[in-house]
């Protein structure tokens, strides 16, 4: 999902788990230009992909 800030910024957000209640683990992303965001996007879900994270998980994207 992405969105525009107030202040012209844009914010986007994957699910990279889910805790124990079914809730989902989001990691937000920021950039001010669309192409920039997507390109954030498309890296974080490479680098999440086939991970599972859990509530009490720690794990970095540098992990």
């Amino acid at each position: 999902m992405v969105r525009k800030q107030k202040h012209g910024r844009r914010e986007g957000h994957i699910v990279v788990g889910h805790k124990e209640n079914s809730d989902p683990i989001f990691r937000y992303i920021h950039a001010y230009m669309p192409k920039e965001l997507t390109a954030k996007l498309r890296q974080n879900i490479t680098a999440y992909q086939g991970v599972d994270l859990t509530e009490k998980c720690r794990m970095r994207l540098s992990e």
